[in-house]
């Protein structure tokens, strides 16, 4: 069965994401979703996103990019009627080049929480019907959070299956290069 069809059905549909602003990767279908079959929606991120950048001019107001940028990951969740759930994992620095490796990234955020614990269980209290992810080997643009979080995501579907939720639909956002 096609996706749109699923979704037409009444899907109820988490997005897993490493940063705030990573369901725009996945936004069409999230929109459709939410807005034309009005799903119930849920959106598990990893990370504040403070590594990253900001457009904005800070300091104005005291806020840093963490508040920021989960200020607006607020409002995302709210326009697309999903529940919120936005974890605080460490956020790599940019730039990228000065990334610790995907594995050492793993060992940093299994210290401060289990990840998979953490996806399994937001699983088993949303029952998802679709799980929406990035790719665990591309990770949408090459990004290694995005990587490690699509690989928890998986790893939390799978354990959710043996603890008595099987997600039906697993699907990942790749982005084609030049």
């Amino acid at each position: 069965m096609k996706l749109e069809e699923i979704l037409q059905q009444g899907a109820r549909v988490m997005w897993v994401a490493a940063h705030p602003d990573d369901e725009a990767f996945a936004g069409p279908i999230l929109a459709y979703s939410s807005i034309v079959c009005r799903n119930p929606m849920y959106f598990l991120v990893l990370t504040k996103g403070e590594g990253g950048e900001c457009c904005f001019k800070r300091g104005e107001d005291g806020a840093d990019l963490a508040s920021i940028r989960t200020a607006e990951m607020k409002k995302v969740a709210e326009l697309y009627r999903a529940q919120l759930q936005l974890e605080s994992f460490f956020n790599a620095p940019l730039p990228m080049s000065s990334f610790p490796s995907r594995s050492e990234l793993a060992q940093i955020w299994t210290e401060q929480k289990e990840p998979v614990g953490l996806v399994s269980a937001a699983i088993l209290g949303f029952k998802p019907d679709v799980l929406i992810t990035m790719s665990p080997i591309h990770g949408a643009t090459g990004h290694p959070e995005h990587q490690l979080a699509a690989r928890y995501a998986m790893a939390g579907v799978k354990k959710a299956g043996e603890e008595g939720h099987s997600v039906a639909n697993c699907y990942y956002m790749l982005h084609k290069s030049k």
